[in-house]
Parts: C-alpha cells; structure tokens; sequence
C-alpha cells in the first residue's frame, strides 16, 4: 500500500516540476516566433483604411439615428392627432349604466 502511495506522491511532484518547466518553453518559443513581427509599427495606408471604417461607422450610424428620429416624429404626430380627437360620448359600460 505503501509502495502506490509512493509512486503517487512521485508523479504529484514530478508533475509539479515538470508542468512548469514545459509551460515556461512554450512561452518562449512563441516569444521566439513572434519577434520576426514588427510590433510597433504600423504603415500610414493602415492607418488611412482605419479612418475611412470610421467614417463609413459614422455615416451609416447617423443614417440609422435619422431614420429613427423621422419615425419617431411620425409616431408623435399620430399621437398627438390621435389625443385631437373626440372618440365619443361615452363608453359601453358607461351606456350600461345609464340604461339601468
């Protein structure tokens, strides 16, 4: 029993030994295979093709706004033509009433 215990405890440690030691490698071949990119720099026709996503975001976001604020003012004319209105004398509950 004592022996299982024993193998156990020696794969627990070697894995915590080991388990490092390999993630650390890892880490440092990506490291590795990432300084062949320039990180810092970026071409100035990047920069151009960012600015004009922004615009078209801009101008189809304002689009978008003004298209909303016409329905929005079409719902407030109907609104308030609807509220101009007489609708009637009374309710059925209100004939119902007057009838008993």
């Amino acid at each position: 029993m004592t022996g299982i215990l024993e193998v156990v405890a020696g794969v627990f440690i070697v894995a915590l030994l080991v388990s490092p030691i390999v993630v650390s490698i890892m880490i440092l071949l990506k490291m590795n295979h990432r300084k062949g990119e320039p990180v810092g720099k970026v071409s100035l026709e990047h920069i151009a093709q960012l600015e004009q996503n922004d615009n078209i975001i801009v101008e189809d976001i304002n689009a978008a706004l003004s298209e909303i604020m016409g329905r929005l003012e079409t719902i407030e004319e109907h609104l308030e033509r609807e509220s101009q209105t007489v609708k009637g004398f009374a309710s059925k509950k209100g004939k119902q009433q007057l009838n008993d």
